[in-house]
C-alpha cells in the first residue's frame, strides 16, 4: 500500500502529539511525586508488605500503605488520560501540542 505525502505528514504530527502526551504525563507525574520520591515509596510499601505477610505490620503500617496507594493512584489517573488523550489524537480529536497540554481529560491532583 502506498502512502501518501499527506497520509505521512499526519502520521508524523500523530506521532509527534503522542510523544507531546506522554511527556505531558510525565511532567505532571514528577510534578507530584519525584523520582526519588516513587523510589521511596516503593520500597517502603515493600517493606509493609512483607510485614503484612509476615503478621508484624502495625495499624500505624498499613495507614501508611493505604496513604503510598492513594498518592499512586493519581500517577494512574494521570496515565490513564494520557492514553485517553491518545485515543484522541488518533480520532484526530487533538492536533496541537496546546490542546494536548489543556485537555480536560488531565485530572486535578490534590
Amino acid at each position: 500500500m502506498r502512502v501518501t505525502h499527506s497520509q505521512y505528514l499526519a502520521d508524523v504530527g500523530a506521532k509527534k502529539l503522542i510523544i507531546a502526551a506522554k511527556a505531558e504525563a510525565g511532567r505532571r507525574i514528577l510534578e507530584i511525586l519525584p523520582d526519588w520520591k516513587q523510589r521511596n515509596l516503593t520500597a517502603r510499601a515493600v517493606e509493609i508488605v512483607n510485614a503484612k505477610y509476615d503478621q508484624t505490620a502495625t495499624s500505624a503500617d498499613l495507614v501508611e500503605l493505604s496513604d503510598i496507594a492513594e498518592i499512586f493512584a493519581q500517577v494512574k489517573a494521570i496515565r490513564s488520560a494520557s492514553d485517553l488523550i491518545e485515543g484522541d489524537i488518533a480520532a484526530g480529536l487533538v492536533t496541537t501540542t496546546d490542546q494536548v497540554k489543556k485537555s480536560s481529560r488531565w485530572p486535578s491532583i490534590k
